[in-house]
């Protein structure tokens, strides 16, 4: 969401710049890079329980491969399978970023040690301080998100708190 954030900030100032802005996000990004702390309450796919916490430089919450300017932060997720990839990042030193964002471009990065995917029904992603998330590129800030897949539902996003 960094990486968007600070997308939207070059957009705002150069609007002609359209998906190279999102390049441009990136390397912001990288020059000060946000670590979360973050716990996570997840059902997974296979009706297990589990909870982990650790500080993470990249997650995403997936239902699909592919997301801004082709990046494959999940490369095995499906539209309807009924599943969310949970792709969670442990925290990386600023040398390692850039091959490996590099690699979650293209989507071959899920073999590094630090990638974590968990393939997930509900959970929540909580922090003891306001972290900034966001759904289909709408921002928001908050200390809590939950989510849930609701079996045969609508498409539907509901955001309770807007950036």
């Amino acid at each position: 969401t960094q990486v968007l954030k600070n997308t939207y900030e070059f957009l705002k100032l150069r609007p002609k710049m359209g998906k190279r802005a999102f390049i441009y996000g990136i390397i912001k990004s990288l020059l000060d890079v946000n670590h979360e702390d973050l716990e996570f309450d997840l059902v997974l796919a296979n009706g297990e329980n589990v909870k982990v916490a650790d500080t993470y430089t990249i997650t995403a919450l997936c239902n699909g491969a592919f997301y801004g300017s082709g990046f494959n932060p999940a490369p095995s997720s499906l539209l309807d399978d009924g599943v969310l990839n949970l792709i969670a990042i442990e925290k990386l030193s600023l040398i390692t970023m850039p091959p490996l964002i590099m690699r979650y471009k293209k989507g071959t990065h899920m073999d590094y040690k630090k990638v974590n995917e968990y393939l997930v029904k509900s959970g929540t992603i909580t922090s003891k301080k306001n972290f900034f998330g966001n759904t289909d590129g709408e921002i928001f800030e908050t200390d809590r998100v939950e989510f849930k897949v609701i079996e045969k539902g609508i498409n539907w996003a509901y955001f309770d708190r807007a950036f």
